[in-house]
């Protein structure tokens, strides 16, 4: 039973993609949205409410991102405002009566956490930490494993007090193609091949960039290659401002798809918000990062690592994206030394090793 909620699409896409692994290997997979299944209330204030915050007014859901990152604070928010939702979960698991639970969602892990410690449930619990700096939110004493992106976050558990004989350096579960990784190789005499991640950063953060980038063209040729994914009034706007340039071949635009894994393999660098996810996408991948925003909160945390371990740039103005390209331009071996530390971070990333893992939970708990 993989458990979800919808605060942001990465949780969700994480359970998507676990489940597939696990019926692959013949394992029946239940994926539950924990405030769907358990209270219409609960799920519109979670989900409209981060998504009205992250988008409206982020400096707030920052704050409040930052003032729960205190254990006994958190502690409190959780046992005050998440009873209900704790007694529909215990009723689930009761119903279902599942082997193995994971979540990927924090609150999930919390609450499940919960009911363990109660004795409730003693079916065997792993959490799917999908951020590279982990929120207290993460921690309970009575979760039997964790998954994380790095030895940065596993660091950052065990002075939560996680044991760390249950941390495992898995990576955060994206779709099974990104996990097919060729070595990125210097293309000489080519435009840089620029993807740009457009769909949850909005028209004014990408038109912005995309003038910028258009404006430095004459320095070096240069293709961007932009996603809107589910944003559709992003892909008509963009589609009608640069028709010009679209049929020139400067800008490839694209909506939904589902090849994003193909795109980067065949990209040089990729602008982004540092969603988990994507971030992970770009690691497996070994294409360098340059972030242009981000939402206060995870995402700070996120850009801040990947800066820090020099995978990636973080510029605070759009019209400082001409003169990081120009230096990495300039200056390859600063860039081919981006791609040797994501080679190196993803080595331990495999989403098969996540479903051994529950395999091997599952068949404890049953002897």
């Amino acid at each position: 039973m993989i458990v979800t909620a919808s605060t942001g699409g990465g949780h969700n896409s994480a359970a998507h993609y676990l489940k597939q692994s696990f019926e692959e290997r013949g394992i029946f997979a239940l994926m539950i949205d924990m405030f769907k299944a358990t209270s219409k209330a609960s799920n519109y204030l979670m989900a409209e409410g981060y998504h009205a915050l992250a988008e409206k007014a982020p400096h707030l859901y920052g704050s409040l991102y930052k003032w729960t990152n205190q254990k006994q604070i958190n502690n409190v928010v959780f046992s005050t405002f998440f009873t209900g939702t704790v007694f529909r979960l215990d009723d689930l698991i009761n119903n279902i009566d599942p082997k193995l639970l994971i979540a990927t969602h924090p609150f999930a892990g919390k609450l499940i956490g919960h009911l363990k410690q109660r004795g409730r449930t003693n079916v065997p619990l792993m959490q799917i930490v999908t951020d590279y700096i982990p929120h207290n939110t993460y921690f309970h004493k009575d979760i039997d494993a964790y998954v994380v992106a790095g030895d940065y976050s596993k660091s950052a558990l065990i002075d939560m007090g996680v044991k760390k004989e249950r941390i495992y350096t898995y990576g955060i579960p994206v779709k099974k193609s990104f996990y097919d990784t060729r070595k990125r190789v210097f293309k000489e005499n080519e435009p840089l091949n620029l993807l740009i991640m457009g769909g949850s950063m909005g028209l004014e953060v990408i038109a912005s960039v995309i003038r910028e980038l258009l404006s430095g063209e004459g320095s070096y040729p240069m293709i961007l290659t932009v996603v809107c994914g589910k944003n559709e009034d992003l892909h008509n706007r963009l589609a009608e401002e640069y028709q010009d340039c679209i049929a020139e071949g400067k800008i490839r635009l694209y909506g939904f798809i589902d090849n994003v894994d193909e795109l980067m393999e065949s990209c040089d660098l990729i602008i982004s918000k540092p969603g988990g996810l994507t971030a992970s996408e770009a690691i497996l991948k070994n294409i360098p990062m340059i972030i242009p925003f981000y939402i206060p909160g995870q995402e700070h945390g996120n850009a801040d690592f990947l800066v820090e371990n020099n995978m990636a740039i973080k510029v605070n103005d759009a019209e400082q994206l001409s003169s990081h390209l120009n230096y990495l331009i300039e200056h390859p071996e600063t860039y081919w030394q981006m791609v040797a530390n994501m080679e190196k971070l993803s080595e331990s990333y495999s989403i098969d090793k996540i479903v051994d893992l529950g395999v091997d939970m599952m068949k404890q708990y049953e002897t």
